[in-house]
């Protein structure tokens, strides 16, 4: 059962998320521009972290694929792939 405590913390994150979520929607009704392309403000570095952080999880959700109950040439598509990304970093 939850007691006064965990109650308290649900309440806390809860307001956090009402308080983000009104930040966020402000920032985005400023523009398109803001609301899709962060003002043109990001910066460089984080673009790219932000790409290779796609890429990664990308080859990760490659990998939970179970390659057993594929086709022969599915299996071979992207067993070729994961060498690729292997080799490559």
């Amino acid at each position: 059962m939850f007691n006064w405590v965990d109650w308290s913390v649900m309440d806390i994150y809860v307001a956090g998320l009402v308080a983000l979520s009104v930040h966020f929607i402000k920032q985005a009704s400023k523009g398109l521009d803001d609301c899709f392309l962060g003002g043109h403000s990001i910066p460089v570095w984080a673009t790219g972290i932000s790409g290779m952080a796609a890429q990664f999880d990308l080859t990760g959700a490659v990998r939970l694929v179970d390659i057993s109950s594929c086709t022969e040439t599915f299996r071979q598509l992207i067993q070729t792939l994961l060498r690729r990304s292997d080799a490559s970093g």
